[in-house]
């Protein structure tokens, strides 16, 4: 194997789009002969967090540096000393050898509020793969009427996917004992025990539940049998955890207990990293990533900041009406036939008003899978760190939101933030879906 030679170090601090971020100190070097790997260290001066982007050149050619090559401290960046480190193997540069005159242009930037991927198969003149936005329109109220929210236009749900960024930080996950129409705790079981979760790392989740046209978009076909009248933007379903995966097995957490984001040779999210040159391990969400977003910020069932105030097994509750797509607002809530009309069953993604990350259909329209298995929070402790959920010797999978099914106070498929339910992980089911997402690593 070729060894890589970096000589010549040249780097540059340079700020990008946030003038009160400063890059000094870059120092680069190579791990040689030890290792490949090149580190950048570098010394951040800002009053907020900035995303970092690293370009290099070699002898005045530019140097592409794929995302998955990049680790460190390239995201939600705070004021210090950092270091972000390059690894060329597996890359074009593994097999180059000499990288002459290697030089490093390090750029502070505010952090990327959305990402868009482009799912088309082919790509047309000046269009790229991924790109960024900073959209921060709010949707236009109405009453049970579809939110017309001016960003993402129907496009967004069928040819792109459009994913928010949602920032570390710790949170109340579950509910209070008093919650109205939790599941009620036991001496041996307590399926939502209000605990602090602190998550270490930034990540992306879509604006919204999958829906058919991506996934027929990406994978080349449409699984849904139900709802297929207006079926482009309905959410998909009809897709098990494993299927998702591409896997024949459940394997999260690893044998170890560890992070795997390994996935099989086919399913939606083999192809959809495939689609993007493998830059980057889009897989589902976890329990806990899935809540934060959800919640947004508030600590109520509802992430408008209200109450289910919900007699016990009731269908309606107006407050919800807005927000979802559910028991009470459903026409058809058992489809029995291929062709559910557009007010039976899912409604088209979007529909209702989002919480304040611009989320839409988190508390219904269809159960969404997260990674972690389904295990009860009896022992869980008052405080716990990126969370992985149950092993995977749990035979089923964590679902949450509720779905169209969803009672507005009938637990534990209630329509709220903290609502969770079992679904065995090789079960196709016309209630359950998922939303992408990306932890940046």
């Amino acid at each position: 194997m070729n060894k890589l030679i970096v000589f010549a170090f040249a780097a540059v601090a340079a700020v990008s789009a946030f003038a009160e971020a400063t890059v000094s100190d870059v120092v680069v070097r190579q791990r040689w002969p030890w290792s490949r790997k090149v580190d950048i260290n570098y010394v951040l001066t800002t009053d907020k967090p900035v995303d970092i982007t690293v370009a290099a050149t070699s002898a005045g050619e530019a140097l592409t540096l794929a995302p998955a090559s990049l680790a460190g401290d390239l995201n939600s960046v705070e004021t210090g000393v950092h270091r972000i480190t390059w690894d060329p193997s597996g890359t074009e540069y593994e097999q180059r050898g000499l990288l002459p005159d290697f030089k490093v242009t390090l750029l502070a930037g505010v952090e990327k509020r959305y990402m868009i991927i482009n799912l088309k198969a082919e790509l047309g003149d000046g269009e790229e793969r991924i790109t960024y936005s900073d959209c921060v329109i709010d949707p236009i109220p109405g009453s049970n009427a579809k939110a017309t929210w001016e960003c993402w236009p129907d496009k967004y749900k069928t040819d792109y996917l459009v994913l928010r960024r949602i920032p570390k930080g710790t949170f109340k996950m579950g509910s209070p004992a008093n919650e109205r129409n939790r599941v009620a705790a036991t001496a041996t079981a307590d399926n939502e025990k209000q605990h602090a979760v602190t998550l270490t790392k930034d990540y992306y989740i879509g604006i919204f539940e999958v829906t058919q046209a991506q996934f027929n978009n990406v994978v080349g076909s449409y699984p849904s049998s139900f709802f297929t009248a207006e079926r482009d933007a309905r959410p998909v379903e009809n897709v098990a955890w494993t299927t998702w995966r591409g896997l024949s097995v459940d394997n999260w957490p690893d044998a170890d207990g560890k992070y795997s984001h390994d996935l099989g040779t086919s399913g939606f999210f083999v192809k959809l990293r495939a689609l993007t040159d493998n830059a980057f391990k889009f897989d589902m969400p976890t329990e806990a990533q899935w809540e934060k977003a959800a919640r947004a910020g508030t600590e109520t069932p509802l992430y408008t900041g209200e109450k289910l105030d919900c007699s016990w097994n009731a269908t309606q509750y107006d407050p919800v009406d807005l927000l979802t797509r559910y028991g009470g607002n459903v026409t058809v809530a058992s489809p029995t036939a291929e062709t559910v009309p557009a007010d039976g069953g899912t409604a088209v993604v979007g529909s209702y008003q989002p919480n304040a990350y611009g989320l839409f259909d988190v508390i219904g329209n269809v159960f969404e899978f997260c990674l972690d298995g389904f295990e009860d929070w009896l022992n869980v402790p008052e405080s716990v760190k990126d969370p992985k959920g149950g092993s995977t010797t749990k035979a089923d999978k964590l679902r949450k939101g509720g779905a169209y099914i969803s009672s507005c106070g009938n637990s534990p498929n209630r329509t709220a933030t903290p609502a969770r339910s079992p679904a065995g992980y090789n079960v196709s089911e016309k209630y359950n879906g998922t939303r992408v997402c990306l932890t940046l690593e």
